[in-house]
């Protein structure tokens, strides 16, 4: 499962309840019709792409920048990650760009599985730390950390030790090129199971 590469390679799963993708479907299509936070959501659209054109404008160094546009997740395709990663109970998922944190949440609902969710936004940490909330998922469970995922130390303190089987990706490809050598010096070079959604490593092997 994943890409094969320096770092990255098949991660033998646990049994997975096999109706885990079509709940993860589920639930992921029941947050993007009815998010609980839908109005938190709506604002944080609209200054993700006002911060967008900022950092563009001033060359990307303005603190506060994102690191590519919010790109939602279809639940086809969640769910198909899911089945294809072969998640269950005692896997942690590390979802980078985790947006406003509906992956993740589907995700430990539906599969069972940890999540970190990582995003450069500190509005969008706020409203997924919110989803989860009102979800009533504890930190234990999903937890959603501010930083820079292409600063692997960074992502390494975000991570506090947890052992990530699986990473989740959809961000566009030039900037793959620098999360993929940051998830797996964070990682300190142990195996994990990567899988990206549209937009894909191109120096990379599928398996």
């Amino acid at each position: 499962r994943g890409v094969a590469g320096p770092g990255i390679g098949v991660v033998t799963a646990c049994p997975m309840d096999p109706a885990a993708p079509e709940a993860v479907h589920r639930i992921l299509h029941e947050l993007h019709t009815h998010p609980p936070t839908s109005a938190a959501a709506e604002a944080l659209e609209s200054r993700h792409f006002d911060a967008l054109l900022d950092a563009a404008m001033d060359g990307g160094g303005a603190e506060g920048r994102v690191l590519s546009p919010l790109l939602s997740s279809s639940a086809a395709a969640v769910g198909a990650a899911c089945g294809m990663a072969e998640l269950g109970p005692e896997d942690v998922v590390l979802d980078v760009g985790c947006g406003d944190g509906r992956v993740a949440v589907a995700l430990a609902e539906g599969a069972g599985c940890a999540c970190v969710g990582v995003d450069v936004s500190e509005d969008c940490v706020r409203v997924a730390r919110s989803l989860a909330e009102a979800r009533g998922l504890q930190p234990s469970r999903v937890r959603f950390e501010c930083v820079d995922a292409t600063d692997p130390a960074q992502l390494a303190a975000a991570l506090g030790g947890a052992v990530v089987t699986v990473a989740y990706l959809f961000v566009h490809t030039p900037l793959l090129r620098e999360v993929v050598p940051s998830i797996v010096a964070a990682l300190g070079g142990r195996s994990l199971a990567l899988v990206t959604n549209t937009f894909h490593p191109e120096d990379l092997e599928a398996v």
